[in-house]
């Protein structure tokens, strides 16, 4: 089990992030689960959007909603998070 703090889901979402490629490749390196505490994610969620945009945000969540990672709860959520980040954009 891979658990993946704020910076290293910034350095996967980000292609633009020096560490994006050693991170990419210790996540192929390992069987998920992936778990992602759901008390990182609004600091995820925020530097996301800033960082990258929220069309990256919004897929982020949807491979969360689809289970390539593993929250630690609240998994039910995420139809209705996506929902409202493409309603406000």
């Amino acid at each position: 089990m891979i658990v993946l703090d704020t910076s290293a889901l910034l350095a996967l979402l980000d292609r633009d992030d020096p560490d994006h490629s050693v991170c990419a490749a210790a996540l192929r390196s390992e069987r998920p689960p992936y778990l992602v505490p759901a008390g990182i994610l609004s600091e995820v969620g925020y530097l996301t959007e800033r960082k990258v945009g929220a069309a990256v945000l919004t897929g982020f969540l949807e491979d969360l909603a689809s289970g390539a990672f593993t929250l630690d709860c609240g998994e039910q959520d995420f139809t209705r998070i996506i929902e409202l980040i493409r309603g406000y954009r």
